[in-house]
């Protein structure tokens, strides 16, 4: 199990969708400790939270769990714009 975008902190709007992928049918997400949602299906899971503060992710799955922490920001963070440069490499370096 797998939550998506961990280093994609802070974040603005006023929802977050939470992607988790999973070999598990069953996907459970809890938002400060408070379930917020169950899904079933196949290998990935899709949620909407609302983006209020800081947000304590944990995503349950049989006995497996994976957690993240997102918050809300007024201004996008310019770290997470990729700058164009003058090499032709596509990568990130």
């Amino acid at each position: 199990m797998h939550i998506c975008s961990k280093r994609f902190v802070e974040r603005t709007g006023s929802t977050a969708t939470v992607k988790v992928y999973s070999n598990q049918s069953t996907v459970a997400l809890y938002v400060n400790g408070n379930k917020v949602g169950e899904q079933t299906g196949e290998h990935v899971f899709t949620f909407k939270v609302p983006l209020n503060g800081e947000l304590h992710i944990q995503a349950v799955a049989g006995d497996r769990t994976d957690e993240s922490v997102i918050r809300h920001v007024d201004t996008p963070n310019p770290e997470y714009k990729l700058h164009k440069t003058k090499s032709k490499s596509a990568n990130w370096v």
